[in-house]
């Protein structure tokens, strides 16, 4: 028995209809993005505290002497917003 026989018997036995297989594909999918998601981020965070401390970046002063969302870096690049939120 190959694999194509088996794929159509399960597909016989099955009460799941078509449209069922691609929702369930489709959440399986943006499960496995939301995951990818998440561990990339942490590895970006890891990569930013070196290059943080590498770089010498200090968070920004505004005009009234309080800190911004702005990293200011010694090498001449500024980062905006969501690194230091954690």
């Amino acid at each position: 028995m190959g694999i194509k026989n088996k794929i159509a018997e399960f597909f016989q036995n099955s009460s799941l209809k078509p449209l069922d297989l691609i929702l369930i594909l489709l959440f399986s999918l943006a499960i496995g993005k939301i995951f990818s998601l998440y561990f990339s981020v942490e590895n970006e965070e890891m990569d930013w505290e070196s290059y943080r401390v590498e770089n010498n970046c200090r968070l920004k002063l505004d005009e009234d002497g309080y800190e911004s969302s702005t990293w200011v870096c010694q090498d001449g690049n500024v980062h905006y917003g969501w690194r230091q939120q954690r």
